[in-house]
């Protein structure tokens, strides 16, 4: 969720670089026969091989990510916590919607339950109902 502007590490170290790399990927993807998928794991290797950290594998597994969310307290953690207590922002895409991204790969029900192990609580929702009728919130008109 972070973003550095001036970062210069390497090619794609920030947002605009990434949407700059996905962009000419994609016009070269036109006359192959690479899948959208191929795109994003060319992306993700790209940001591994410049990653400071890179002497390991990342591990994409529920288990050892809940459990390194509980043993090493960082800003995301504090950002965890503050969704499941005020905000409610998460960034899901939900099966047969029209979100841009990979629908159903992580419903809604996945951030309740890291707040459920994580911090032990379950009033999620009525949490953002709470900070909503003290803060209000702001109208938007959007469409699809």
């Amino acid at each position: 969720q972070g973003n550095n502007p001036t970062c210069n590490t390497s090619n794609v170290c920030n947002i605009e670089q990434t949407c700059q790399f996905l962009l000419q990927q994609q016009k070269q993807q036109q006359s192959s026969s690479s899948s959208n998928m191929e795109l994003l794991a060319k992306l993700a290797t790209l940001q591994q091989q410049n990653d400071d950290d890179n002497d390991h594998c990342m591990t994409i597994d529920w288990n050892t990510t809940i459990q390194y969310i509980i043993n090493n307290p960082t800003e995301e953690q504090s950002w965890l916590y503050q969704t499941c207590t005020e905000f409610g922002y998460y960034q899901t895409c939900e099966q047969d919607t029209n979100c841009p991204f990979g629908r159903g790969y992580h419903p809604l029900d996945m951030d309740y339950e890291i707040c459920r192990i994580v911090f032990n609580i379950t009033n999620v929702t009525e949490n953002v109902q709470q900070t909503t009728e003290y803060y209000g919130t702001p109208i938007f008109k959007s469409r699809n």
